[in-house]
Order: C-alpha cells, then structure tokens, then sequence
C-alpha cells in the first residue's frame, strides 16, 4: 500500500518555515546543492519530494522534514477505492464496477493527482481493466487470458519481474492480494483449479480472520471458501469440496455472518449427495430457504433449478 500526502499544504509549511528562518530561495539552494527548479516545484506543491531532498533540506534547516511530511499524510481516497474494490470481488455486481470506475476515472484525471504516486493510479487501471473483461454475466463463452494478462500487468506495476509461475517467491500488498484474488477466481473458472486453489488457501493464511478483523476482510475469507470448495468439485474432489464448505460454514457462525452462507451451504449439500450422504437435501433445502428469507427470490429460484438434478437424479 502507496502513502499520499497533501503536498499542497506541506508546500506551504515548507516555505513558511524558510522565511521563519529568514532564507531566500537563492540561501537554500546555495547551501544545499538544489536546483531553483527543483525548490519552486517543492514551494508550490506540484512535485513529489525525494527522500534525499527532504535529508538536504532537514540538515540545511535543522528541521527534521520528515516528521513534518508524515503530519500531511494523506490516503483517505484511495482507502475508499479499496474499500470498493473488496465490494466488487465479494459481490460481483457489473453496475457496481461500472460505477466503480467511472469514479477513478474522474479521480485519476483531478488536477492534483500528481500528488500521488502514479505507480497507485496504474495499478488500479489495470485492475479495473481485468474485472471489466471478465464478463460474469455474457451469454457466450469469454476469453479470459487477456483478463489474466492484464491482472498480472497490475501486479508488475511494483513487482517488475513478477511472474505467475513463481507467485509464491513475491510479497504482496493488502491491495496486490486482491489483485491475486481476482486472478485465482478467474483461474478456477478457466478450470485451472490446482492453481487457484493453491492462491487461494495463501491468501486464507494472509488474511487477518479473527474476530478483529474488518468486516470486508472477512467477507472475502468467506467467498475464497466458496471458490475453494467449487473448485474441488471441479476437480471431482468431493471430500475436499466438502471440508472447505464446512470451514466456510464455521467461519460464518463463528463471527455471526450469513453473507455468502447459501453459496456454502449448497456446495455443502452438492459434495455430500456425491459422496452418498443421506442428508443432502437438507443442506440444499437450507440454502434455498435462506435466499427467499433475504429477499434474494430470483437468486433462490436459480439454486432451485440447479439442485433439481440432484434431488431427482436420473
């Protein structure tokens, strides 16, 4: 995670300190090897400081700059962006990213962007442009390798030689792990589950799921455990299907959540009418019935349809 900072009204301070001082612009870059160039752009604001530059100017000023920078620190916007970022993976609703980005778009383009790293702003392009082209709800079979390309070219944005074969060598970010989310999602849908599932289960490690946590973290520990259990059925891997159901299932109850539970309790049902448990059809009755109790009737209606081959095998 990139910090930003306001570096309009560390400006400011930065100048008003100097004239406290009694300096001219010509004194400090005289006594500190900086260019007038460089000093104008830090007293109006339109550039980011360097670290030596803020060295330079602490010793010049016998100020620790610094610890004056860190008071303008500033990532209130883009932790709303993460934020929503986290809403879309859990949710997945087209109008919701469609919004979503046209909100960047007009924050990305603000005069004042430049105060940002533009590493932060690249990252999410690339994001944003992989879940766009992952179409959930096309009709038609969608090619998904550009979506993949393009979640990679996100995650080298700070990791330059990042390569999906040796993901386990990197480090990752808060927002650099939901980008590894996206791409282990898609993953399973283009059937490549042992890898995914592989994803999936370190991001269950990285992820904080006590009962400190924050309620999106949690969310998505909730939906990695209904992609984990789907892909193992995928996989015809029954056993397994039905173990990361369960921990889903616990994890819900433990911290009094039902988002995500129906999805949990239908893989439920579906790994153990595989596996020739008698009482599978009450895990698929439950999860039906917890949809209508929320509303969600169109959703309800599909699961419905979907369990009817199992309740009436040919």
């Amino acid at each position: 995670m990139f910090s930003t900072y306001d570096l309009i009204e560390f400006s400011k301070r930065l100048k008003q300190i100097r004239k406290s001082l009694g300096y001219t612009q010509e004194d400090v870059v005289a006594g500190t090897g900086l260019s007038v160039e460089t000093l104008r752009k830090l007293e109006k604001g339109t550039s980011i400081p360097k670290y030596d530059t803020i060295e330079l100017l602490s010793l010049f000023f016998k100020i620790d700059l610094h610890e004056v920078m860190h008071q303008y620190k500033n990532s209130s916007e883009l932790f709303k962006y993460y934020a929503r970022i986290d809403q879309y993976i859990y949710n997945s609703e087209r109008e919701q990213l469609e919004n979503l980005i046209k909100s960047f778009e007009t924050f990305s383009n603000q005069n004042d962007h430049n105060l940002i790293d533009h590493r932060v702003l690249l990252q999410l392009k690339y994001l944003f442009k992989g879940l766009q082209m992952v179409d959930i709800d096309s009709a038609e079979p969608v090619d998904l390798e550009p979506a993949c390309e393009m979640f990679i070219k996100s995650l080298q944005v700070c990791i330059p030689n990042y390569d999906i074969n040796h993901w386990k060598d990197f480090k990752y970010s808060n927002v650099e792990l939901r980008i590894l989310f996206a791409l282990a999602s898609v993953y399973g849908t283009m059937r490549y589950c042992e890898l995914s599932n592989e994803i999936l289960s370190y991001i269950l490690s990285a992820l904080d799921g006590t009962s400190l946590a924050n309620h999106m973290n949690k969310l998505l520990i909730i939906k990695a455990y209904v992609i984990l259990s789907y892909n193992y059925h995928r996989l015809s891997d029954d056993q397994n299907a039905l173990r990361y159901a369960d921990e889903g299932i616990n994890f819900c109850n433990m911290h009094g959540l039902m988002s995500n539970m129906s999805a949990l309790l239908s893989r439920k049902g579906i790994a153990m009418y595989h596996l020739k448990h008698e009482a599978y059809n009450r895990y698929l009755d439950a999860s039906e019935c917890l949809l209508f109790i929320q509303g969600a009737d169109k959703l309800a209606e599909s699961y419905k349809m979907a369990h009817e081959k199992f309740r009436n095998p040919d």
